[in-house]
């Protein structure tokens, strides 16, 4: 370890307890005019498996320490039972659970979900590409749970427009005030022009594709907690990478590295959680930040953390290290 790595380390650690110590070093605007209105009857559950499903089950290997809301049924459905929707022919109101296949393009729009059944809202972006000057281009209105598969082989894009608001906040290209999952095999590229790229109100857990986020606030937001397990993750905010600020429930707050990758460029802080951030598997890769990793317990048990900050590296009232393969230059 070179000098400057050496206080650098010190440096991140004056502040913090060492626990132990081993291993390695509403509606919104922005709908056309005439929209096309999707309403499928149904309880939303799903059976069979999709002919085109296969990846990796991580049920029951979890090690975040958080409560999630996602499970291995969320690759499964019946692709006889898929809506499939044309994005070319205008913005979209979902208002019943079920499995809706995007495709094309859709200019200045957006889809809306705003389902009160009981059961998964399952979108399918099919080489999708949808851009809304004027709000979200996916808002969660409403929705038991939202999973966005990324259709294996495809490239799609989410953006929304610059200078809107939200009448309860949350702005940004993905917007949710349900529990949201992304996973799939394909690519997603998201970009937040009013304030984050990715920000839900209740859960957010990351299990494939490849995401990469750009914004003008915060990267990724789940106010609950984020996990990323088993997705390739870049992110370019301006404001925090990734964050989970909820420090009013007991048991939220949290983000946790399971496995997969996170890479961060950011204004202000990496990686933030209000309550914890985890790191027990894949890799975490801060190119850019004020301070790196922070929270009230920042625990490392696994993976790969490597940080570069113009602060702290690794911030908060406690740091628990049982793990990893460590390198911090602040």
């Amino acid at each position: 370890m070179t000098p400057r790595r050496r206080r650098s380390l010190l440096t991140a650690l004056s502040a913090l307890t060492l626990l132990t110590a081993c291993g390695s070093t509403t509606s919104t605007s922005g709908q056309s005019a005439d929209p096309t209105v999707v309403s499928v009857a149904g309880d939303g559950t799903e059976t069979g498996t999709d002919a085109t499903s296969s990846g990796t089950d991580t049920s029951g290997t979890d090690t975040s320490g958080i409560d999630r809301h996602d499970s291995a049924g969320d690759l499964e459905w019946d692709a006889a039972d898929e809506q499939q929707i044309d994005l070319s022919s205008g913005s979209v109101t979902i208002e019943n659970p079920g499995t809706y296949r995007l495709a094309g393009t859709l200019t200045d729009g957006q889809v809306v979900i705003a389902s009160d059944g009981e059961g998964k809202v399952r979108l399918i972006l099919d080489d999708a590409s949808i851009t809304n000057s004027t709000g979200p281009a996916i808002f969660v209105e409403a929705a038991d749970e939202v999973v966005i598969v990324l259709a294996d082989g495809t490239t799609n894009s989410l953006a929304d427009g610059s200078g809107y608001t939200l009448p309860d906040g949350g702005e940004a290209a993905i917007a949710s005030f349900a529990d949201l999952t992304i996973t799939g095999w394909g690519t997603l590229t998201v970009t937040g022009n009013t304030n984050d790229g990715i920000n839900t109100k209740d859960g957010l857990v990351l299990t494939g594709g490849t995401l990469q986020v750009t914004a003008v606030d915060d990267g990724i937001r789940g106010k609950d907690y984020v996990v990323v397990d088993g997705s390739t993750v870049t992110v370019d905010a301006a404001g925090d990478g990734v964050k989970s600020d909820n420090d009013e429930d007991e048991g939220r707050g949290q983000v946790a590295v399971v496995s997969g990758s996170l890479t961060i460029s950011a204004g202000d802080d990496g990686v933030k959680g209000e309550t914890s951030v985890t790191v027990s598997g894949g890799t975490v890769l801060v190119t850019r930040a004020y301070e790196g990793l922070e929270a009230a317990t920042v625990t490392i048990d696994g993976g790969t953390v490597g940080v570069t900050t113009s602060d702290d590296g690794l911030n908060g009232s406690a740091l628990v290290i049982t793990g990893g393969d460590i390198t911090v230059d602040a």
